[in-house]
C-alpha cells in the first residue's frame, strides 16, 4: 500500500521549514521502506526492514507490524 503525505497540512503557523533535512513528503513502500523527499529536493528510499526486525529494535519494534508501519506520516517536517 502506498500512502503519500506532505507537510502542508501540518505546518505550524509562522514556521517556515528551511533546514535541508526537513521532510516534505513520504510514501510508504512494500518491505518496510519509505520514499522520502526533503525540503531541498533530495529524495530517496529509506530501507527500515533491518531496524524494525532487529532483536534489539527497542522503540522501533512496534513498527514491525505492517498496519502500524503504514501509518507513517510527515508532521512538522519530520
Amino acid at each position: 500500500m502506498s500512502v503519500e503525505t506532505t507537510t502542508e497540512a501540518n505546518r505550524a503557523p509562522g514556521v517556515i521549514p528551511a533546514a535541508p533535512w526537513r521532510v516534505t513528503a513520504i510514501s510508504v513502500q512494500p518491505g518496510y521502506r519509505l520514499a522520502v523527499t526533503f525540503v531541498d529536493g533530495t529524495s530517496g528510499i529509506a530501507e527500515l526492514s533491518l531496524l524494525v526486525s532487529a532483536k534489539d529494535a527497542g522503540i522501533f519494534g512496534p513498527l514491525a507490524d505492517p498496519t502500524v508501519f503504514e501509518q507513517a506520516r510527515v508532521e512538522l517536517g519530520v
